[in-house]
């Protein structure tokens, strides 16, 4: 019998990781918005893989960025390697992912938190989540901010 989780069949993906033994990660399938199942396999891989690789670099190679946030329960410090562009309001960054990921819920509990882009740090202040549809940049900043369904959006602050 296939384990369920509400009723929708869990997954369990097995990834190589890179010859050091095998990561068995529970992919837990969630319901959007629109009632589709939204598998977080990929978002799984990166939390544990890709964004401790990507976190070495995002933060000098625009528009590469790290997002420094604080866990809603836990407290503790954490930083998430990202997508993002400046607007003239301040800063969009799309949800790849959806808005359950914890970065944009720590963000949104917290009222803020900080950016690292270029080398330099910036305060997050006021972060929100618009739909991508009301996202007005052009060229690959409007692309990639329109490939989710929804967009974070924060007014830059002081640099730290």
């Amino acid at each position: 019998m296939t384990p369920r989780i509400g009723g929708i069949p869990m997954a369990h993906w097995v990834i190589e990781n890179a010859g050091r033994g095998v990561i068995q990660a529970v992919v837990i399938p969630v319901r959007g918005s629109v009632g589709v199942v939204q598998f977080r396999a990929v978002a799984t891989f990166n939390k544990y893989v890709t964004n401790h690789i990507q976190g070495l670099w995002a933060w000098l190679l625009p528009p590469w960025a790290v997002v420094h946030h604080t866990g809603r329960s836990s407290g503790r410090a954490f930083k998430t390697p990202i997508m993002g562009f400046k607007t003239p309001e301040g800063f969009a960054i799309p949800i790849l992912y959806g808005p359950q990921s914890h970065w944009v819920k720590n963000l949104l509990a917290a009222g803020g938190g900080e950016l690292q882009r270029a080398g330099k740090r910036y305060k997050l202040i006021d972060p929100r989540v618009v739909p991508a549809a009301e996202i007005t940049a052009k060229g690959i900043a409007g692309l990639y901010t329109r490939a989710g369904r929804s967009t974070l959006v924060a007014t830059l602050g002081d640099r730290v």
